[in-house]
Protein backbone atom coordinates (compact mmCIF):
# COMPACT_ATOMS: atom_id res chain seq x y z
CA UNK A 1 0.00 0.00 0.00
CA UNK A 2 2.71 2.41 1.16
CA UNK A 3 4.80 1.43 -2.28
CA UNK A 4 1.36 2.56 -4.38
CA UNK A 5 1.13 5.72 -2.94
CA UNK A 6 4.93 6.68 -3.52
CA UNK A 7 4.03 5.35 -7.07
CA UNK A 8 0.99 7.96 -6.94
CA UNK A 9 3.01 10.46 -5.74
CA UNK A 10 6.13 10.22 -7.48
CA UNK A 11 3.63 9.78 -11.09
CA UNK A 12 2.04 13.43 -9.86
CA UNK A 13 5.25 15.35 -9.91
CA UNK A 14 6.28 13.56 -13.13
CA UNK A 15 3.17 15.29 -14.07
CA UNK A 16 2.98 18.73 -13.04
CA UNK A 17 6.95 19.09 -13.71
CA UNK A 18 6.44 17.96 -17.60
CA UNK A 19 3.36 20.23 -17.98
CA UNK A 20 5.26 23.14 -15.91
CA UNK A 21 8.24 23.00 -19.15
CA UNK A 22 5.78 22.57 -21.54
CA UNK A 23 3.06 25.06 -20.47
CA UNK A 24 2.75 27.90 -23.13
CA UNK A 25 0.07 31.07 -21.86
CA UNK A 26 -0.65 33.99 -24.16
CA UNK A 27 -1.01 37.02 -21.49
CA UNK A 28 -1.84 39.58 -24.35
CA UNK A 29 -1.20 40.42 -27.86
CA UNK A 30 -1.29 43.77 -30.18
CA UNK A 31 -0.86 44.49 -33.57
CA UNK A 32 0.91 48.03 -34.22
CA UNK A 33 1.56 48.77 -38.15
CA UNK A 34 2.77 45.47 -39.39
CA UNK A 35 4.20 44.58 -35.88
CA UNK A 36 2.46 41.86 -33.93
CA UNK A 37 3.87 41.91 -30.06
CA UNK A 38 2.99 39.00 -27.95
CA UNK A 39 3.39 38.79 -24.16
CA UNK A 40 3.30 35.33 -22.26
CA UNK A 41 4.91 32.48 -20.73
CA UNK A 42 6.77 29.55 -21.85
CA UNK A 43 7.95 31.06 -25.52
CA UNK A 44 11.19 28.51 -25.07
CA UNK A 45 12.62 25.87 -27.60
CA UNK A 46 11.37 26.49 -31.21
CA UNK A 47 9.09 29.06 -32.05
CA UNK A 48 6.39 29.74 -34.76
CA UNK A 49 3.68 32.18 -34.81
CA UNK A 50 0.24 32.04 -36.94
CA UNK A 51 -1.93 34.94 -37.57
CA UNK A 52 -5.40 33.51 -39.42
CA UNK A 53 -3.34 30.33 -40.17
CA UNK A 54 -0.59 33.24 -41.98
CA UNK A 55 3.00 32.02 -40.94
CA UNK A 56 4.58 34.84 -39.33
CA UNK A 57 7.82 35.86 -39.50
CA UNK A 58 9.27 35.89 -36.30
CA UNK A 59 11.77 38.79 -35.64
CA UNK A 60 12.79 38.16 -31.64
CA UNK A 61 11.93 36.32 -29.11
CA UNK A 62 12.22 35.89 -25.17
CA UNK A 63 10.68 33.22 -22.96
CA UNK A 64 8.30 36.27 -21.81
CA UNK A 65 7.60 38.09 -25.42
CA UNK A 66 7.63 37.42 -29.18
CA UNK A 67 7.91 39.84 -32.19
CA UNK A 68 6.57 39.30 -35.02
CA UNK A 69 6.26 41.05 -38.66
CA UNK A 70 2.63 40.52 -39.88
CA UNK A 71 2.88 41.54 -43.64
CA UNK A 72 0.50 41.48 -45.54
CA UNK A 73 -1.40 43.17 -42.61
CA UNK A 74 -5.23 41.88 -42.57
CA UNK A 75 -8.41 43.72 -42.44
CA UNK A 76 -9.73 45.32 -39.45
CA UNK A 77 -10.76 42.26 -37.50
CA UNK A 78 -10.56 39.73 -34.76
CA UNK A 79 -8.15 36.84 -35.65
CA UNK A 80 -6.52 33.63 -34.32
CA UNK A 81 -3.32 33.91 -33.16
CA UNK A 82 -1.51 30.45 -32.54
CA UNK A 83 2.11 30.46 -30.68
CA UNK A 84 4.03 27.35 -31.03
CA UNK A 85 6.98 26.41 -28.70
CA UNK A 86 8.93 23.93 -28.49
CA UNK A 87 6.04 20.32 -28.30
CA UNK A 88 3.79 23.49 -27.22
CA UNK A 89 1.10 25.45 -28.16
CA UNK A 90 -1.41 28.11 -27.67
CA UNK A 91 -4.07 30.14 -28.87
CA UNK A 92 -5.87 33.67 -27.93
CA UNK A 93 -7.40 36.05 -30.84
CA UNK A 94 -6.29 39.43 -31.29
CA UNK A 95 -7.30 42.38 -32.53
CA UNK A 96 -6.16 44.25 -36.10
CA UNK A 97 -7.01 48.01 -35.44
CA UNK A 98 -7.82 50.30 -38.37
CA UNK A 99 -4.89 53.03 -39.37
CA UNK A 100 -6.36 56.68 -38.56
CA UNK A 101 -2.58 58.07 -39.50
CA UNK A 102 0.78 58.07 -39.08
CA UNK A 103 4.54 58.16 -40.72
CA UNK A 104 6.27 55.36 -42.20
CA UNK A 105 10.03 55.37 -42.79
CA UNK A 106 11.72 53.44 -45.84
CA UNK A 107 14.75 54.12 -44.42
CA UNK A 108 18.22 54.97 -45.90
CA UNK A 109 19.80 53.44 -49.02
CA UNK A 110 16.94 52.47 -50.27
CA UNK A 111 18.49 51.50 -53.83
CA UNK A 112 18.46 53.32 -57.91
CA UNK A 113 15.23 54.19 -59.44
CA UNK A 114 14.15 52.94 -62.86
CA UNK A 115 12.04 53.97 -65.71
CA UNK A 116 8.96 51.64 -63.93
CA UNK A 117 7.57 53.84 -61.00
CA UNK A 118 8.54 51.53 -57.76
CA UNK A 119 7.12 51.43 -54.23
CA UNK A 120 10.33 52.82 -52.13
CA UNK A 121 8.84 52.27 -48.71
CA UNK A 122 8.72 48.52 -47.58
CA UNK A 123 5.79 47.32 -46.73
CA UNK A 124 3.63 49.62 -47.67
CA UNK A 125 0.90 50.65 -44.89
CA UNK A 126 -2.60 49.37 -45.59
CA UNK A 127 -5.73 51.38 -44.78
CA UNK A 128 -8.46 49.01 -43.65
CA UNK A 129 -11.24 51.63 -42.52
CA UNK A 130 -13.36 54.25 -44.78
CA UNK A 131 -12.66 57.76 -44.41
CA UNK A 132 -11.56 60.79 -45.64
CA UNK A 133 -7.34 60.80 -45.68
CA UNK A 134 -4.48 63.27 -46.83
CA UNK A 135 -1.33 62.01 -47.30
CA UNK A 136 2.28 63.91 -47.28
CA UNK A 137 5.37 62.08 -48.77
CA UNK A 138 8.91 62.92 -49.24
CA UNK A 139 11.99 61.14 -51.33
CA UNK A 140 15.30 62.33 -50.93
CA UNK A 141 17.58 61.54 -54.37
CA UNK A 142 20.83 61.82 -55.50
CA UNK A 143 21.92 61.81 -59.00
CA UNK A 144 25.31 61.39 -60.71
CA UNK A 145 27.28 64.00 -62.28
CA UNK A 146 26.42 65.00 -65.89
CA UNK A 147 23.42 65.16 -68.00
CA UNK A 148 19.68 66.23 -66.99
CA UNK A 149 17.66 63.72 -64.76
CA UNK A 150 14.30 64.17 -63.83
CA UNK A 151 12.59 62.28 -61.14
CA UNK A 152 8.63 61.75 -60.38
CA UNK A 153 7.18 60.39 -57.46
CA UNK A 154 3.03 59.87 -56.84
CA UNK A 155 1.44 58.45 -54.08
CA UNK A 156 -0.88 55.42 -54.80
CA UNK A 157 -3.99 54.76 -52.66
CA UNK A 158 -5.64 50.88 -54.13
CA UNK A 159 -5.58 51.73 -57.48
CA UNK A 160 -5.90 55.21 -57.43
CA UNK A 161 -2.59 57.71 -58.52
CA UNK A 162 -2.95 60.45 -56.91
CA UNK A 163 -0.77 63.98 -58.35
CA UNK A 164 2.67 63.66 -59.25
CA UNK A 165 5.50 65.63 -58.17
CA UNK A 166 8.21 66.00 -60.81
CA UNK A 167 11.80 67.47 -60.23
CA UNK A 168 15.09 67.82 -62.31
CA UNK A 169 18.36 67.51 -60.62
CA UNK A 170 20.82 69.94 -61.27
CA UNK A 171 23.14 68.58 -63.74
CA UNK A 172 27.60 69.13 -63.43
CA UNK A 173 28.73 67.37 -59.52
CA UNK A 174 26.47 64.99 -57.79
CA UNK A 175 23.19 66.70 -57.06
CA UNK A 176 20.86 66.11 -53.66
CA UNK A 177 17.02 67.01 -53.53
CA UNK A 178 14.32 66.49 -52.00
CA UNK A 179 11.14 65.37 -53.70
CA UNK A 180 7.77 65.85 -52.14
CA UNK A 181 4.36 64.40 -53.05
CA UNK A 182 1.08 64.95 -51.48
CA UNK A 183 -2.93 63.86 -51.98
CA UNK A 184 -6.30 63.30 -50.75
CA UNK A 185 -8.95 60.47 -51.27
CA UNK A 186 -11.74 59.56 -49.95
CA UNK A 187 -11.81 55.79 -48.88
CA UNK A 188 -15.65 53.86 -48.98
CA UNK A 189 -16.03 50.16 -47.94
CA UNK A 190 -15.86 48.98 -51.32
CA UNK A 191 -12.99 50.58 -51.41
CA UNK A 192 -11.10 49.06 -48.50
CA UNK A 193 -8.56 47.39 -47.09
CA UNK A 194 -6.28 49.93 -50.14
CA UNK A 195 -2.64 49.77 -49.72
CA UNK A 196 -0.65 53.31 -49.71
CA UNK A 197 2.28 53.22 -51.68
CA UNK A 198 4.69 55.82 -52.73
CA UNK A 199 5.98 55.11 -56.20
CA UNK A 200 8.89 56.86 -57.67
CA UNK A 201 10.78 56.88 -61.22
CA UNK A 202 13.37 57.89 -63.07
CA UNK A 203 11.56 59.60 -66.15
CA UNK A 204 14.57 59.80 -68.35
CA UNK A 205 17.15 56.65 -67.31
CA UNK A 206 19.98 58.07 -68.82
CA UNK A 207 21.84 58.65 -65.41
CA UNK A 208 21.56 56.83 -61.59
CA UNK A 209 19.26 58.40 -59.20
CA UNK A 210 19.82 56.77 -55.78
CA UNK A 211 17.21 57.11 -53.26
CA UNK A 212 18.28 57.97 -49.83
CA UNK A 213 15.43 58.11 -47.39
CA UNK A 214 12.19 58.51 -48.09
CA UNK A 215 8.74 58.99 -45.83
CA UNK A 216 4.78 58.42 -45.96
CA UNK A 217 2.95 60.39 -43.67
CA UNK A 218 -0.88 59.55 -43.65
CA UNK A 219 -3.70 61.66 -41.65
CA UNK A 220 -7.47 60.75 -40.97
CA UNK A 221 -9.50 63.68 -41.21
CA UNK A 222 -13.29 64.66 -40.57
CA UNK A 223 -14.11 66.09 -44.16
CA UNK A 224 -12.13 66.59 -47.29
CA UNK A 225 -13.03 69.33 -49.71
CA UNK A 226 -13.53 68.06 -53.30
CA UNK A 227 -14.68 71.11 -55.27
CA UNK A 228 -13.98 75.02 -55.12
Amino acid sequence: MKIQRLLVAFAIVLFTLCCTAYAVTINSATVSGDQLTISGVGFTGSISVTLNGQDLTVVSSTPTQIVATVNPVPAVGSYRLTVKAGKASAFAYVAVPAISGGVWYGGSSLGSLTTTPTSIIKPAPQLSQPGNYMFIANASLQATPGGYPWASCFIQVGSTNLLSSITTLQPGTASYMNLTATGAVILTNEGIPATASLLCSDEVGSQVINVTGASLSIIQVGTLQTGP
